[in-house]
């Protein structure tokens, strides 16, 4: 069988990598050669399914398992399969592209990809300079940072030739010369430049695929005037003219510089045929992914390759989240910064159910929820752990996927704390989503359950000249059962408002392990660092069950790219 070299930067936690090393094509396998990640944390995730990958499917050494479920160290596994760790040292690698010297970075890809004929790379470049979200954050800390040297400078611009300005006329000028400040500031960040260098190393290194990934805000986003998109499309066209001279002239120029064909996944296409931007977009709820995530994802065919890939093939049905992660074990939240107590959680559920919720729902059928869920929370039920073991049989449709009985159980399913006013919120919200098959918005809570935020001070007030408007109306979000789930991000780290269980008796956010789950990650995948850098490694990372549909294209056109060069040869 061909091994086909993969050269994964901005790694992340390995989703892309992950999905490519399991393409279901019998003619040829990809070896991920080399992975680049500047992360710490996400590096070590990496070296550990680096090491991991060194085994054949099924053939995992039984110390891998009591590793990831805490029975022995990371040092005592790595030292009895020496020649493993030191295979996966070689290709998880911990630098950061743009700071480690690029001299380093080229031969470090050189030696990866060993002379072969056809190799692919694969990767992203961060995403915060392009997310809509990222940017408006963004734009507002610059805008709140500017010194007051920089106000005085608008004051003096609004008043030239002596001209004098009202006071709401000069607070505009002073707005207007922030907003350009900041806007000049935010296209110097460094984010929005480091797809140069992923072009930089298709530039130099001539892979005969790549394949690129990025957020939606990727669309919309601009530098001065132009999208930043159409930037990226012509750049990769004709890599090698898009450099610098300064680059041109530090990079070492292959012996052919080839054009490349940008296609999308999506739709069938030839080389002929204009793509609009929307035909670069994925959602990934229709390639059987339990999550509606929407990215930009570019497949770069080398120009002498001169083929079109065909597009991914759609599932035949939405998976849910309810499909991806209901065989695992039913857990409680817990009260935040308290030692974990059972009792205490029951009632402070069942006293604010009576007390606050209750009284302020009128729909009966939510109440009727309501009520019934607070009948069995007091049954006994765990927060989860670090390993627990369990029978995970089920038939959901990524069982298969996910499964590894050899776990004996699933690990990194451990519920997070909530403050008393977030469970009761939760408990309201899980269950009208439950009745109601759709998640609530600050509209929908009782005054009672509103949190104590500037942005919801209209709602606790009313308004008698109609419903007054809030930011982040679905500030708590609940995952519907029956739906696959919301965007997983990085986000989830930070609170798990967005992530709500769909089952009203648990009231909590999602596990790691069930955003893992929603990620499609297998269920033998292990995310180190605690359990924040978990999520936060699972909200940045390629679902790799998308990234295996991706890695069977590239491996269908390559091998038809083969086979025209076997049939070339026996011509002659």
């Amino acid at each position: 069988m061909l091994e086909v070299p993969v050269i994964d930067v901005f790694a992340g936690p390995g989703g892309l990598s992950e999905g490519f090393s399991k393409a279901r094509n019998p003619a040829l396998k990809f070896r991920v050669k080399l992975s680049v990640e500047k992360d710490p944390v996400a590096h070590r995730t990496l070296l550990l399914r680096a090491f991991a990958r060194q085994f054949a499917d099924g053939d995992l050494p039984e110390e891998y398992y009591s590793y990831i479920r805490g029975e022995v160290s990371r040092d005592e596994l790595f030292d009895n399969h020496s020649y493993a760790a030191e295979a996966a040292e070689s290709e998880a690698w911990l630098a950061e592209l743009g700071l480690t010297p690029r001299t380093e970075v080229y031969a470090k890809i050189k030696k990866a990809v060993a002379g072969a004929h056809h190799w692919v790379l694969i990767g992203g470049p961060p995403c915060q300079a392009y997310s809509v979200i990222g940017r408006a954050r963004m734009l507002g800390r610059l805008r709140s940072g500017l010194s007051d040297k920089l106000k005085e400078r608008a004051r003096r611009a609004a008043n030239l030739n002596g001209g004098g300005l009202s006071d709401s006329e000069l607070r505009q000028a002073i707005q207007a010369e922030e907003a350009t400040l900041a806007e000049q500031q935010f296209h110097k960040d460094k984010r929005h430049q480091l797809y140069r260098e992923y072009l930089e190393i298709v530039a130099a290194h001539q892979p005969t695929f790549f394949v690129m990934e990025n957020v939606k805000g990727i669309l919309s986003s601009k530098i001065k005037t132009r999208h930043i998109l159409d930037h990226i499309l012509e750049d990769l066209k004709n890599p090698w003219a898009a450099l610098d001279k300064r680059s041109q002239a530090t990079i070492p120029r292959p012996p052919e510089t080839f054009g490349y064909q940008i296609h999308s996944f999506c739709i069938d296409s030839s080389p002929q045929e204009p793509l609009s931007w929307k035909d670069y977009v994925i959602e990934c709820e229709s390639y059987g992914v339990p999550q509606r995530r929407h990215r930009v994802i570019l497949l770069g065919v080398r120009s002498d390759v001169n083929m079109s890939p065909r597009a991914l093939r759609k599932s035949r049905r939405e998976v849910s989240i309810s499909d991806a992660i209901k065989s695992l074990p039913k857990l409680r939240s817990h009260i935040s910064r308290r030692p974990d107590n059972f009792d205490e959680w029951v009632e402070t559920l069942k006293k604010g159910g009576a007390d606050k919720i209750l009284p302020a729902v009128s729909d009966r059928r939510i109440r009727a929820e309501i009520t019934e869920s607070l009948s069995v929370i007091n049954q006994p039920r765990n927060v989860g752990s670090q390993f627990t073991p369990c029978d995970l049989s089920s038939n959901g449709p990524l069982d298969k996927w996910y499964s590894d009985p050899r776990i004996g159980g699933i690990v990194q399913h451990r519920a997070r704390g909530h403050m008393p006013s977030d469970l009761l919120r939760y408990l309201f919200a899980a269950s009208m989503a439950k009745v109601t098959g759709r998640s609530p918005t600050l509209y929908d809570y009782p005054k009672s359950l509103l949190p104590d935020h500037k942005n919801t001070n209209s709602l606790k007030a009313g308004n008698s000249n109609g419903t007054p408007k809030v930011i982040f109306e679905d500030r708590f979000r609940v995952q519907v059962a029956t739906r696959p789930a919301a965007t997983i991000t990085s986000h989830i780290a930070k609170d798990g408002h967005y992530y709500i269980h769909y089952d009203p008796t648990q009231c909590r956010s999602l596990t790691p392990r069930e955003a893992a789950r929603v990620q499609t990650f297998p269920d033998n995948y292990f995310f180190e660092g605690n359990r924040t850098e978990q999520y936060h490694q699972v909200g940045n990372a390629v679902p790799p069950f998308l990234a295996c549909q991706l890695a069977d294209v590239v491996a269908e056109l390559l091998c038809r790219v083969l086979d025209k060069r076997s049939d070339e040869k026996w011509d002659d």
